[in-house]
């Protein structure tokens, strides 16, 4: 039962008082639609999928992948209201960032960023 407590946040009401009780067992695909998971991949496929996924998350300013994590986790205990008044915050914190003005600078140089060394 106090695994009911995490995927309350995950999976639509709908899904998971199914789920939970008529006890059925399901597979990846439907656990994909029903967004307890991200994806799934045939295992010969699961290294490529993973180096796809690490290669986006590299792309990506240290600095706002990290900012990014924090922020979600602060998100998720605020009500609505809340959220957006933060959320809103912190797009102007972001924004004033070295890591922002590089992206911008790359974009308008038609290169890639070079990210702020953490």
């Amino acid at each position: 039962m106090q695994v009911l407590v995490l995927l309350r946040a995950t999976v639509h009401a709908r899904h998971l008082n199914e789920l939970c009780l008529t006890g059925e067992f399901i597979n990846a695909a439907r656990a994909a639609e029903i967004g307890l998971i991200n994806a799934y991949v045939p295992s010969a496929e699961l290294d490529a999928h993973i180096d796809a996924a690490v290669s986006k998350l590299r792309a990506a300013s240290p600095a706002a992948v990290r900012r990014g994590k924090q922020v979600i986790f602060a998100m998720e205990r605020m009500a609505f209201e809340e959220a957006l008044a933060f959320a809103e915050a912190q797009i102007a914190l972001a924004s004033s960032s070295a890591d922002a003005e590089e992206g911008l600078r790359a974009f308008n140089e038609k290169r890639k960023p070079r990210w702020a060394e953490d």
